[in-house]
C-alpha cells in the first residue's frame, strides 16, 4: 500500500473506454446530453479503482473525506451516436484549499476528435457532517508503487486529440479556455 501525494494527481491522465448504448441515446440516435456527465462520473470512479488502485469508499471510511462534485461545465463539440466507441479521459489541474479542479474530454476512438469537454470542481467534505474539510495531502492506494507516475501527462495525451482548446495543453487557468480549438 502506498500513499499518493495529491500533487501527483495533477496533470496525469486517466482513460477509460465506453460504447454508446441504445438506452443512452435520444430519438435521433445521438448520445443524450445528460449521459455525457454520467460517462464522466463513472469514468472517474472506475479509472481510480482500475488504474490507480484507489477506492473512494475507503477514502470515506479511513480519511473521513468525500469528494463532492460542486460544479461541472460541459461544452458539446460534436455528436456521438449509438454504437460509437468513445474514450473518456480526465486529469486534475488545480488544487484548492477545499478541493480540486479537473478537466475531461470525451473522444471518438476512431477519429480522435473531441465530442465533449469540460471542467469539474470537487470540494472535500466530511461525510458525517457534510461540512467542507481541507484537501488531504495524500490518498491511500492498494498499489505497491505510485501508478500515477506511469500515466501520460495532459500535454502528451492532448497531442493525440482534435478539437480541444490549445490552452489546455499549456496548463491554462480554470474553466473552459476562450482560445480557439486546436484542429491538429
Amino acid at each position: 500500500m502506498v500513499d499518493i501525494p495529491m500533487t501527483d494527481f495533477m496533470g496525469r491522465v486517466l482513460v477509460t473506454q465506453e460504447r454508446v448504448k441504445f438506452h443512452q441515446a435520444d430519438p435521433y440516435g445521438h448520445l443524450n446530453a445528460g449521459q455525457y456527465v454520467s460517462l464522466v462520473m463513472g469514468h472517474r470512479v472506475e479509472a481510480l479503482q482500475d488504474q490507480v488502485h484507489c477506492n473512494v469508499a475507503t477514502w470515506v471510511q479511513v480519511l473521513k473525506v468525500g469528494f463532492f462534485l460542486r460544479e461541472i461545465t460541459v461544452e458539446f463539440v460534436g455528436p456521438a451516436f449509438v454504437g460509437d466507441f468513445l474514450e473518456v479521459a480526465s486529469w486534475g489541474f488545480a488544487q484548492e484549499a477545499d478541493g480540486f479542479r479537473a478537466r475531461f474530454v470525451i473522444v471518438g476512438e476512431r477519429d480522435r476528435s473531441a465530442r465533449a469537454l469540460g471542467t469539474m470542481r470537487f470540494v472535500t467534505v466530511n461525510p458525517d457532517t457534510g461540512r467542507k474539510v481541507p484537501l488531504p495531502t495524500t490518498l491511500p492506494s492498494e498499489a505497491e508503487t505510485n501508478p500515477l507516475l506511469a500515466r501520460p501527462t495532459a500535454e502528451d495525451y492532448l497531442r493525440t486529440v482534435k478539437n480541444v482548446p490549445a490552452a489546455w495543453s499549456a496548463g491554462a487557468a480554470p474553466g473552459l479556455a476562450p482560445a480557439a480549438p486546436s484542429r491538429a
